[in-house]
């Protein structure tokens, strides 16, 4: 039982955050009866970022400096002072996420290029782990790898759409306009 459970927790936990995003981001728009694409997609930007990216990162960055060992264990890895540098990195993109809830479309493709690039990078770790050291655990090749990959690239995909909406709109400011 202890088993299954852990298997559950390791492969929905990856999915809680974006998933969170989605409901968030369908409420606003039921409730505030957005008209407007430009509007819901604000509000689909708003929730990923929020939460998919800007919470789901803190939640690595606290479970890897909270209880390394634990999390080590379920990728499959020995514990690493590296895994204090990835909590940092992540805390960081946490930081990210948050603050791309406010502000311009430019700044916020910038943040998720180099979100992009480490999640990639990580992604490309797990599934070099499981050719290369057979680490077929769950917390290696599960839905991390799906979460690794989709929630910079549907950021990036959401941003893209809004910037068709507005092609001429001045990207150079740093703050977002309301």
């Amino acid at each position: 039982m202890q088993e299954t459970f852990t298997l559950v927790g390791t492969l929905v936990t990856p999915l809680l955050f974006p998933i969170i995003a989605v409901v968030v981001a369908l409420v606003q728009i039921k409730k505030k009866s957005f008209d407007s694409l430009k509007d819901r997609l604000n509000a689909w930007l708003r929730s990923w970022f929020m939460f998919a990216v800007g919470f789901g990162a803190l939640w690595i960055a606290l479970a890897f400096v909270i209880a390394p060992k634990y999390f080590a264990g379920n990728i499959g890895f020995t514990p690493s002072p590296f895994q204090f540098e990835v909590a940092m990195a992540n805390l960081g993109f946490a930081v990210v996420g948050f603050c791309c809830v406010r502000i311009t479309d430019r700044a916020r493709e910038v943040g998720m290029i180099g979100y992009l690039i480490f999640l990639f990078g990580a992604a490309v770790g797990h599934i070099i782990q499981f050719f290369v050291a057979h680490n077929d655990n769950p917390a290696n090749i599960g839905t991390i790898v799906l979460v690794d990959i989709g929630v910079p690239v549907v950021a990036l995909l959401l941003l893209r759409a809004r910037r068709r909406l507005e092609p001429s709109v001045n990207q150079t400011d740093l703050v977002a306009s309301r």
